[in-house]
């Protein structure tokens, strides 16, 4: 089990990842661990979070992300976030959650979990939303018509 103090380090070190600091610690995950988003074969590994960063500072300066919440039971930690920046002119706002497995201060796996709305409603400001009661009542009655 991760100590109080274990988690403490873990979560001063998985906020400090998302700077742009050169000192950051980025090792927040043991040997071979990474973070599995819905969508990927593949979880993203530490070095490319890394990147990923690096190219989020590099393409919007104010890029700010926030701890917002979270709680830990058992050694799985989950951490609700914000990330905040203004992109090609633009405010862009995205909400997360990532789990992590612990073993001591530092994660075995994290699985993560990113609200793509606001992602998609800047990519295609325009976009046609859809209520999802609609679409499912549309499908439940194709059902029964056929």
């Amino acid at each position: 089990m991760s100590t109080p103090e274990e988690i403490e380090r873990f979560l001063k070190t998985y906020t400090n990842s998302w700077t742009r600091n050169p000192d950051r610690t980025t090792r927040i995950f043991h040997e071979g661990g990474g973070v599995q988003y819905p969508g990927l074969r593949e979880p993203i590994q530490p070095d490319v979070q890394t990147s990923m960063t690096d190219l989020f500072h590099a393409a919007a300066p104010d890029t700010n992300v926030r701890l917002l919440n979270w709680a830990e039971r058992d050694n799985v930690l989950f951490a609700e976030w914000e990330l905040s920046c203004t992109l090609d002119g633009r405010p862009l706002k995205i909400h997360g959650v990532n789990r992590f497995h612990l073993a001591g201060d530092q994660a075995a796996d994290a699985s993560g979990f990113v609200d793509r709305l606001g992602l998609l409603e800047f990519i295609e400001p325009g976009a046609e939303s859809f209520d999802l009661r609609d679409k499912l009542r549309s499908l439940a009655n194709r059902d029964e018509d056929a």
